[in-house]
């Protein structure tokens, strides 16, 4: 296959990024099913070896020839064999051919266009969609990047929906796609439908890889199915797969929550005997287990093997040890932590200081309480709903449902949606005070909100109307 081209030849399409060790009869198989192949040709170097330079053109023949050489476009950013191909229209650029030239270049600038807002403009999710739609002709590459971005905010549908157009265009999912599908439904916490997907992957032969598993083991950690998170973790590794810290961090993640802290310390000196580095994140993983289960020491032991091992403390790493000692009833331990993170120059985050607020909420102590949501201003945050919530905690603590009414005006307003637990200390604060017209008035307008009452607003109406009798008897 290594006969001259002339220029005006027909169905003559371009094709680069191959391997540099591929074989004329690979690219012929791979690109047969669009039509008959008349010739290969690889573009070769002058120093004489077998290899190519990453570059040829394929040649179709035949009374479909211009056709087929157009559905090979299909092909324009997919996988071959570890790289991403680029096909365009190479037939001589006659009239019909410099339209379609147009057309391509159109398209590739398109590409160009989606991709960066994809890198630059994640969060604004019309900007990207608009961006994907101007592009006439997706590939697979631009599918998957579409499915994956879907993934990573949780929509479902839109995830589903992207994946199934993919297939009517005659492109076949391959374990990419069908990976990104599955964290779709795992950020979703839609766990049965992403075994749907992985079942599909079997029954059409298609290999789960490392990616795969890992979602799958995060996806069972987040739901709280401990037990699916070790099924999928254990198979990984009979699978022979060399697991990395991503997995690792997952499989130890579900076990701090569950609380088994015996099972997290095995993997973590598991992981230690494969000689894999563990991430700061996994370190942040076990001093919150050790935090739920409110043991200090151990979780001070993993603070210290964290510096040890060269990690410089974040604010995670200090907010990881407010909310300990937070949680324990230790706040002025808590206040201290964060006075040794200002002086070493780390600054709070919205994260830390509702911790704090919290802590001194608990304590009744609403001086220091409000005194943290004026640090908040100062250092120019907006609160957010968690925050919000908190400050109405206080203002309820101290008997001034009016005042914490307005701050769910004032939520409103910027557009916060206040939720159950913002109407519940108002709600227990006026049935305690021997209102109930007022307390059921701001039971109806959790409602009118849109907030489905849970049995947590019930108990919060009932236990302030039984303190209220206790305190009359």
């Amino acid at each position: 296959m290594h006969k001259r081209v002339e220029k005006s030849e027909k169905g003559r399409i371009f094709v680069g990024n191959l391997p540099l060790w591929i074989k004329e009869k690979e690219v012929a198989e791979f690109f047969r099913q669009f039509g008959v192949i008349k010739n290969v040709i690889l573009t070769k170097g002058n120093n004489g070896n077998e290899k190519n330079m990453g570059f040829g053109f394929v040649i179709y023949e035949g009374p479909k020839t211009e056709e087929a050489a157009i559905k090979a476009l299909d092909f324009d950013g997919v996988e071959f064999h570890g790289r991403v191909l680029t096909v365009k229209l190479d037939d001589g650029r006659n009239d019909e051919g410099q339209k379609r030239y147009t057309w391509h270049e159109g398209r590739d600038g398109a590409v160009k266009e989606f991709k960066k807002v994809l890198e630059t403009q994640p969060e604004d999710w019309q900007a990207v969609v608009w961006a994907y739609e101007r592009i006439k002709k997706p590939s697979r590459k631009e599918f998957g990047l579409m499915v994956k971005y879907y993934a990573r905010r949780g929509d479902m549908r839109r995830a589903r929906e992207t994946f199934e157009k993919m297939r009517a265009r005659g492109i076949e999912p391959t374990s990419h796609e069908y990976t990104n599908l599955i964290h779709a439904y795992a950020v979703g916490r839609d766990m049965e439908e992403a075994l749907c997907c992985v079942r599909k992957m079997k029954e059409e032969g298609i290999e789960m890889n490392l990616v795969t598993y890992s979602i799958l083991v995060g996806g069972f950690a987040k739901v709280g199915n401990i037990e699916a998170a070790e099924r999928w973790f254990k198979e990984a590794k009979e699978k022979d797969l060399t697991l990395n810290a991503i997995i690792y961090g997952n499989i130890i993640y579900a076990n701090c929550q569950t609380f088994n802290m015996d099972r997290a310390e095995e993997l973590v000196r598991e992981m230690e005997e494969d000689s894999i580095d563990a991430p700061i994140d996994i370190y942040h993983t076990m001093m919150d287990g050790y935090t739920m289960t409110g043991n200090e020491e151990k979780c001070l032991i993993v603070f210290g093997r964290l510096r040890e091992c060269g990690f410089t403390p974040s604010v995670v790493s200090y907010g990881c040890l407010m909310n300990l000692y937070v949680k324990i009833g230790k706040v002025s331990k808590a206040f201290e932590i964060s006075e040794i993170m200002k002086l070493a120059g780390i600054k709070h985050n919205m994260k830390t200081y509702s911790m704090l607020m919290n802590g001194f909420i608990n304590l009744k102590d609403w001086a220091n309480a409000f005194a943290i949501f004026e640090d908040v201003i100062k250092d120019g945050f907006k609160p957010d709903v968690v925050l919000y919530n908190n400050i109405i905690r206080a203002f309820c603590g101290m008997g001034n449902m009016d005042r914490a009414l307005r701050i769910v005006e004032e939520m409103t307003k910027e557009r916060h949606m206040p939720n159950s637990q913002t109407f519940m200390p108002i709600i227990h604060a006026f049935a305690k005070a021997g209102e109930v017209r007022r307390a059921l008035d701001v039971f109806d307008m959790m409602m009118r909100s849109g907030c489905i009452p849970s049995v947590h607003a019930f108990n919060a109406l009932v236990l302030g109307l039984v303190e209220k009798r206790q305190v009359n008897d």
